[in-house]
């Protein structure tokens, strides 16, 4: 039987080598929640291929997305095309694609093919 800590958490030996390669907790706790139970056999190179960061929120998330994949357009939101986006149906569209886990401060974002 492993070792759990006070919230749960197993801390056996694949825990420790995702978190001693990963660095950050509680984004790996995030997905640990996201896979629902179905975690054994991934890597932390899996995490890396779902893990799409920390943001406040789907919108937050949605804009930095946009970001990420959108190189080329300028980066202030209040210009265009930036101040023509409606970002909460932007995150509602794209949330079809990614779970959100939210944590104490932050929601962390997943790519639901990836997990």
């Amino acid at each position: 039987m492993s070792e759990v800590n006070e919230d749960g958490w197993p801390f056996t030996e694949w825990w420790n080598n995702i978190v001693a390669e990963i660095r950050d907790v509680d984004a790996v706790a995030a997905w640990v929640a996201a896979l629902e139970g179905h975690w054994s056999d991934k890597t932390a190179n899996d995490f890396c291929e779902a893990y799409y960061g920390e943001y406040d929120s789907p919108k937050d998330f949605a804009q930095g997305y946009a970001d990420d994949v959108v190189e080329s357009l300028p980066k202030e939101y209040d210009c265009w095309p930036y101040n023509c986006i409606d970002w909460e149906s932007a995150a509602r569209e794209l949330m079809y694609d990614f779970i959100e886990v939210r944590g104490k401060c932050v929601s962390y974002f997943f790519l639901s093919g990836a997990l």
